[in-house]
């Protein structure tokens, strides 16, 4: 329903209010008008024609111009005091200058009323379905919510005496008349039972329509929903579900809206988590508790070590800004011949760059690591320095156990491998200069290379490595130039 019909739907209440009352009236003899139905509905107008003017005058104060939350509850009270004031003036007129029984003036009162009741009720309704087409409909609001149930049996409860009272005063009004008319019993029985006919027939009538009215809102609500549900399936987050309502729905809408700002603020935290470490490093991060991560778990992997041979000398005669700008750069590509391999970067620590390769991601990790050193140096070739240099890179890699986890304080921590493959790798990259090779490689993990790779490499005997007891046996590939 648009604005418009909403607008024109009070006409059509207060124009059937005055239609019933004209028949109310005509069927209990009141002579408003004596033996003149249409000026008896003239007069009966009048009273309408007052709230209608209360209406426009005061609609936009009172219930337009407020919080859109409150609109719907506001259109009632307000739209059912002008049927009480209409009410009032009609009762008032009937007593005092039709001369009529108090209790026929009540019948058509609670007739008012009645008519009232349903239609501010239908008014109100609609108001809280205009709350999904508003220009700015809410989307985050604390409330209590009331019950569905509780409301749908406090309506129906106020519908069942509805027509209770209203059959009791017709039926009331009706012993006035067998008093003053001198009716038989039988007229007054069959008076009887066409009022009450015809005060079931309205009350069934008008519930209907409000029930039919309820529907459609709770149907435009769950469409609203549904596509609100099937964007966020999709992965858009900009649409939320407006809170029309002060019950359940309003509450699930609520939670639906309060998702969706959970959801968002979690894909912020994995875009910005994915621009530190790698997806499956930022999965672990947000799918496991820190505890777990904490303990760690240690299994075989290959570690590169790659480091830039006497960066920092050259580092120390140029801005640290221009330093800046060649690490990021160099970094974007070292990172991106590393994942080409199934690799992960696991840190940047200054011009150096630890990566791992283990099984969860790789077939050979050994191998895997190998091929990106060979990547890096050819790579490093086309590298010039502000002082027209090319870069050496030195580049370590082994193969045995490491634990995964977090290291940190509970406040402030980072993912990282720890154990003895890491820092052996690290302490043959700085065996590579001395060696007279680029590239490294420990038995362990040059055994688990295929023979094309191993056909690369030199057999450089053992070695003593800082930090172990025992000779390490290496292999190298790539001599200085």
């Amino acid at each position: 329903m648009n604005i418009n019909q909403f607008k024109y739907l009070i006409f059509f209440y207060y124009g059937l209010t005055v239609v019933l009352l004209t028949i109310i009236g005509a069927r209990s003899d009141l002579h408003v008008i004596p033996q003149s139905i249409p000026l008896s509905m003239i007069v009966f107008t009048a009273p309408f024609l007052v709230a209608l003017l209360l209406r426009i005058r005061f609609q936009s104060i009172i219930v337009d111009k407020a919080h859109i939350f409150e609109r719907p509850r506001l259109q009632f009270f307000f739209d059912f005091g002008l049927f009480i004031l209409i009410g009032v003036m009609t009762f008032a007129f009937q007593l005092l200058y039709n001369d009529v029984h108090i209790a026929l003036a009540s019948k058509l009162f609670f007739g008012v009323l009645i008519l009232g009741y349903f239609s501010s009720m239908d008014m109100s309704l609609i108001r809280e379905r205009k709350g999904f087409d508003n220009d700015k409909p809410i989307y985050k609001h604390d409330f209590e919510a009331g019950s569905v149930t509780h409301g749908l049996s406090l309506f129906l409860t106020i519908t069942v005496l509805i027509a209770i009272v209203a059959i009791t005063m017709s039926g009331y009004g009706n012993l006035k008349l067998v008093e003053s008319m001198g009716w038989t019993e039988k007229q007054f029985l069959t008076e009887f039972l066409t009022d009450a006919f015809f005060v079931l027939f309205i009350v069934v009538s008008l519930t209907l329509r409000l029930i039919h009215t309820h529907s459609v809102n709770l149907q435009q609500y769950f469409d609203i929903q549904l596509a609100v549900l099937r964007f966020v399936h999709d992965g858009d987050y900009r649409n939320y579900v407006p809170i029309i309502s002060r019950d359940e729905f309003g509450l699930i809408a609520k939670q639906t809206n309060l998702m969706i700002d959970e959801l968002k603020e979690k894909e912020k935290i994995q875009a910005t988590l994915g621009q530190v470490v790698s997806p499956d490093v930022m999965n672990k991060l947000l799918t496991k508790d820190t505890a777990s991560l904490k303990h760690g778990k240690q299994h075989n992997m290959a570690i590169l070590f790659c480091d830039i041979r006497q960066f920092t000398s050259y580092a120390e005669s140029i801005p640290p800004e221009e330093v800046l700008l060649f690490l990021n750069a160099y970094f974007t590509k070292m990172a991106d011949l590393v994942s080409e391999h199934s690799g992960v970067v696991n840190k940047f620590m200054g011009d150096a760059i630890l990566a791992v390769y283990d099984y969860e991601n790789c077939e050979s990790p050994s191998e895997d690591a190998f091929i990106t050193a060979m990547d890096i140096l050819e790579h490093s070739k086309a590298i010039v320095l502000s002082d027209d240099r090319t870069i050496e890179i030195g580049i370590g890699i082994h193969y045995g156990p490491a634990a995964a986890g977090v290291l940190g304080s509970t406040d402030r921590y980072e993912y990282t491998y720890i154990g003895d493959a890491v820092n052996t790798a690290s302490r043959l990259e700085g065996l590579s200069k001395r060696l007279g090779h680029q590239v490294i490689v420990s038995s362990d993990a040059w055994g688990r290379l295929s023979k094309n790779s191993q056909s690369m490499l030199t057999d450089l005997g053992e070695h003593r490595v800082r930090g172990k007891n025992d000779l390490v046996h290496i292999y190298g590939a790539a001599k200085n130039g």
